[in-house]
């Protein structure tokens, strides 16, 4: 089995919706969340998820920096 911990201490503001259709604010439509948000505060560490290696770090406009990180065959941002 895989263990995974919070990457970030901070309250969840959006949580995962499975198939289920969430109204997205950022992107004004309705869509599956296919993940959670965590407010964190500038400057705050954060810490990968799993085990893994990291496969890119880039700066998405909408999303900020983004750390891509591959934990036993799927990768997660």
């Amino acid at each position: 089995t895989k263990k995974f911990v919070l990457p970030v201490n901070g309250k969840i503001f959006s949580a995962y919706s499975g198939d289920e259709l969430v109204y997205n604010r950022t992107l004004d439509d309705w869509r599956t969340h296919n993940g959670i948000d965590i407010s964190a505060a500038p400057n705050d560490r954060v810490k990968a998820g799993a085990d893994g290696v990291v496969k890119q770090v880039y700066e998405d406009g909408m999303l900020g920096t983004v750390v891509e990180i591959e934990h036993n065959g799927f990768t997660a941002k």
